[in-house]
């Protein structure tokens, strides 16, 4: 690419892609009562100095997790790439459950 201009373009469109990878973890009959809610997490140094975990807020009355998941986007991969794992990056984000509803005396 000769034009400097265009690889600066480039660079920021890769770095502005939704994910690289997605984990989750689902339920077997998803009922969420929130749409996704999450924040970005740091862990520095492999692992030994972390930010603190995430508090899924406005998950009350039920304080359950309908679902959640850990994505990373190409900024954060190769971020993690160049530190050589010093600094890496991810998003967790959950959405909240219902409460269980119960009929006959039991719950569903």
């Amino acid at each position: 690419m000769p034009y400097p201009a265009l690889r600066i373009a480039v660079f920021v469109l890769l770095l502005a892609q939704p994910a690289c990878y997605r984990n989750a973890v689902v339920v077997p009959r998803p009922d969420p009562v929130t749409e996704w809610r999450g924040q970005t997490v740091h862990s520095l140094f492999w692992g030994l100095i972390k930010s603190r975990d995430p508090v899924a807020q406005d998950c009350a009355p039920s304080n359950g997790l309908d679902r959640a998941r850990n994505t990373t986007n190409f900024g954060f991969a190769l971020l993690t790439v160049v530190t050589l794992g010093i600094w890496s990056p991810t998003r967790l984000e959950w959405r909240c459950a219902r409460l269980p509803r119960v009929e006959n005396g039991n719950m569903n």
